[in-house]
């Protein structure tokens, strides 16, 4: 048990270093770095959009609003309705605003307040919202190549708000839904043709944002934009807002039903291999490592790494023999999966 914990601790600390400075190039933003109270001077936001969430018995609604310079988030909790669901674009964050407006906008905010986490506590009495036109080319986490995307840090390193950015949409290709996931997939691809993932699992809290995104991305969609996750080894976005005509804010949109095609998600060939390794390795550890002989579980899952090409990964796990090395195998299978 203190091998894993090590092995968890020393690959947590290694990718939050590398996490930190691949956010620092300022493609992508990356949300939820702590922070300090402070007053904002007057600004210009723009929403990209917002996220529904169930928190116990309410619901909580986080809207991205970027400035100039970086994303804040904007939080609103309300409790939710015991008779059913209700229509969280109707909520009013003020009164005379509703929630899908001030998602759908932009804001001009004096005497805001950024707090920790990039919050931003907004003052009813000095901010005016209006619609925008989705031009986001200036904005701080907009990229026009997928390329220029950086794998966003794993969820388990503690990084709740992940990485956020808005892309130029060229053509959408692959549009379909996973019976099995419930989730959405596509790709968009930018002006160069690279692709980008897209997925939206289907939550109770926004049961119709499935069907809106579905709809947004058959309209010749302009832009989109959301928070970063990795999956299947490279960056996939999980959009809350669409620039077509118009701005769609994903979680909060009228929902049309949409006729969608069923899809297979493409497998991940080297993810049993790879946990394969991982179940012998801890396994190993559990037996203790100051054994005369090597353990009989490892040369089998060696050689399967091999034939999925994971040379490395097989090198690690063939030169375990005390701690130190356990620890360096355990790290390198564990990035392996996350990234497979």
């Amino acid at each position: 048990m203190a091998l894993a914990e090590r092995a968890g601790a020393a690959l947590g600390e290694a990718l939050t270093e590398l996490h930190a400075r691949a956010s620092a190039s300022g493609s992508v933003d990356a949300l939820g770095r702590a922070g300090v109270s402070a007053p904002l001077p007057p600004l210009r936001l723009v929403s990209l959009g917002a996220r529904i969430v169930r928190d116990g018995a309410a619901l909580r609604a986080r809207v991205f609003l970027a400035s100039s310079s970086e994303v804040l988030v904007f939080e609103e909790r309300w409790p939710a309705r015991a008779d059913g669901p209700r229509d969280p674009s109707q909520h009013q964050v003020w009164r005379g605003l509703p929630l899908g407006a001030l998602a759908r906008g932009q804001l001009v905010a004096e005497g805001a307040r950024r707090e920790p986490g990039r919050r931003v506590r907004l003052l009813r009495a000095s901010t005016s919202v209006t619609p925008q036109s989705g031009a986001w080319d200036t904005l701080p986490v907009s990229t026009a190549r997928v390329r220029d995307l950086v794998m966003p840090a794993p969820r388990w390193l503690g990084h709740p708000a992940g990485s956020f950015a808005a892309l130029p949409v060229a053509s959408v290709r692959g549009l379909g839904f996973a019976r099995g996931s419930q989730t959405l997939h596509a790709e968009v691809l930018d002006a160069d043709g690279d692709a980008l993932a897209i997925a939206l699992p289907h939550r109770g809290e926004t049961p119709g944002a499935v069907d809106v995104l579905a709809r947004a991305l058959r309209e010749r969609p302009r832009w989109i934009a959301g928070p970063l996750e990795a999956r299947a080894g490279r960056p996939t976005l999980i959009p809350t807002a669409v620039v077509t005509d118009r701005v769609h804010a994903i979680d909060l949109d009228p929902a049309p039903r949409a006729d969608l095609p069923v899809v297979i998600p493409a497998a991940r060939p080297l993810v049993p291999a790879i946990e394969r390794a991982i179940d012998a390795l801890d396994g190993l550890a559990l037996e203790g490592l100051a054994r005369a002989e090597p353990s009989a579980a490892l040369p089998p899952r060696v050689d399967a790494l091999e034939e999925v090409g994971l040379s490395r990964c097989a090198d690690a796990l063939a030169r375990v023999s005390d701690p130190e090395t356990w620890v360096t195998a355990s790290m390198r299978l564990r990035l392996a999966l996350h990234l497979a």
